[in-house]
């Protein structure tokens, strides 16, 4: 854009009065674009950069989630096939606290 004003203004040095508002007025038009461009610009890499901040935060998420889903299934191959009621019985209630904790989202 500067050197477009440059040339333009140059031009106008040896350009009647008729061609100098044509030159003005195109030099005056390609800068209101330059800067509806520049300003779109700046929108954009703003909109960029919180996607980015999203994404980083769906990120750690997923992570978070991978560690649990890791941690919740250690938990539960933990359990053993018992023979008596009363073991059953406090293998159950083993599996129920897991349970619980899946229902509560405990991450890591």
């Amino acid at each position: 854009m500067i050197s477009a004003d440059v040339y333009g203004k140059k031009t106008m040095l040896s350009t009647s009065g008729v061609g100098l508002s044509k030159i003005t007025e195109k030099l005056n038009d390609m800068q209101r674009e330059w800067n509806s461009f520049q300003a779109s610009l700046a929108e954009t890499k703003a909109r960029l950069e919180a996607s980015l901040m999203k994404w980083s935060d769906v990120d750690s998420g997923i992570s978070q989630l991978r560690c649990w889903m890791k941690e919740v299934t250690r938990r539960l191959l933990e359990v053993d096939h018992l023979s008596t009621l009363n073991e059953k019985k406090a293998q159950l209630q083993r599996t129920k606290v897991i349970h619980s904790d899946s229902d509560d989202k405990k991450l890591c």
